[in-house]
């Protein structure tokens, strides 16, 4: 009776986070060059990531999981609640089970000496004085050692839809836009626009989801949903290229809202105000790499 009343609850609160009337073509998705976005595995010593030769993995492992480091391998073992969501080279996804086991791999390809160690609150590659440049490598399912992923996403089961908090979003990463054209998703947003009701309201804001463990930005009404974290000031999210030349607009997905990183290897969702519904704002901070920081 409770996981019914809970399940209605959050059934209601999802319906109402949306309306009807996003166009057929607002959810055609070129699944092709969605997987293929990727950012950089290769960082040499001066990124600005890479403080103390720590390269982050950039992969956010729930609390319960086990790690094991052995010589430039990490392995990692997952809580039942979750499970991994890889995509291999040619753009294909692959899961493992709840609970299941992966793997990464820290390479020097200039000189020698880069392993895997925990600094800053998370794993990465520690590049010794050796090496001049690292890459993660390897990234895989533990069973499926013959398949190697060009992007690995960690798959929260249990996790809650709505952000209500600032500690909600801070330390989570933006959800990577590769993973958009999965099944998962996919059938996620499809759920969500067949919930949609209308609004009168012809005026919009970007609100922030919790979609599997990551963070997601979706374009809702202006009144509708005054709970969820949204960006100030009605404003909508902005993306940054910083390689001259390049770009990465701002695309959407249904509602979802994604930069389109396209060909620039430096492209980050720009910093924004964010508030909450006793009208205190605080600033995110957002990394290339998509982790979000809440700034007081």
């Amino acid at each position: 009776m409770k996981n019914s009343i809970l399940y209605s609850l959050f059934a209601v609160l999802m319906i109402s986070l949306f309306w009807i009337g996003c166009k057929k073509n607002q959810h055609d998705i070129d699944q092709q060059n969605l997987a293929q976005q990727e950012t950089p595995n290769t960082i040499l010593p001066n990124n600005r990531l890479s403080e103390d030769n720590i390269i982050p993995f950039n992969i956010p492992f729930p609390e319960g999981t086990e790690i094991e480091i052995t010589g430039s391998a990490l392995r990692f073992d997952l809580p039942a609640s979750h499970y991994i969501l890889g995509i291999d080279g040619e753009g294909n996804f692959h899961n493992s089970a709840l609970g299941d086991s992966g793997g990464v791999n820290c390479k020097c390809t200039k000189g020698s000496g880069c392993n895997p160690t925990k600094g800053k609150g998370q794993y990465g590659c520690f590049m010794g004085d050796n090496c001049d440049a690292c890459e993660k490598k390897n990234l895989r399912i533990i069973g499926l050692d013959d398949v190697e992923f060009t992007h690995m996403m960690i798959v929260d089961s249990e996790s809650d839809l709505l952000i209500t908090k600032f500690d909600e979003l801070d330390g989570k990463y933006i959800l990577p836009s590769a993973f958009l054209a999965s099944e998962l998703i996919q059938n996620l947003l499809t759920e969500v626009e067949s919930n949609m009701i209308e609004s009168e309201s012809e005026v919009s804001k970007t609100i922030f989801i919790n979609t599997y463990g990551y963070i997601l930005p979706v374009e809702v009404p202006s009144d509708v949903d005054n709970v969820s974290l949204a960006i100030g000031g009605g404003k909508k999210v902005k993306c940054t290229c910083n390689i001259a030349g390049k770009s990465c607009p701002l695309k959407k997905v249904v509602v979802a809202q994604y930069c389109d990183a396209g060909d620039c290897t430096d492209c980050s969702m720009t910093d924004a105000r964010v508030v909450n519904d006793e009208g205190v704002e605080k600033q995110m901070s957002v990394t290339r790499e998509g982790l979000i920081n809440i700034l007081d």
